[in-house]
């Protein structure tokens, strides 16, 4: 999530993909979702752009998820 606020999302990919690869089945939900959104943001400039204007009034570009495992 650092990487996508800081508008590093090829950093951000990478970080969501190799948590991809090492979740299990139930767990692959989130990091798939985030790793869909990052591949758009990346292919779409105007998004970027849209996405700069909240990185400049800091609001988050990205909901934290909090998951508890027992």
């Amino acid at each position: 999530m650092c990487y996508f606020q800081l508008g590093e999302y090829e950093k951000a990919l990478s970080v969501y993909e190799r948590v991809y690869a090492d979740a299990d089945a139930v767990s692959k939900r989130g990091p798939a979702k985030r790793i869909q959104y990052i591949q758009e943001v990346i292919d779409n400039p105007e998004l970027q752009q849209r996405l700069q204007k909240y990185r400049e009034l800091n609001e988050p570009l990205l909901k934290p998820r909090m998951v508890i495992r027992y």
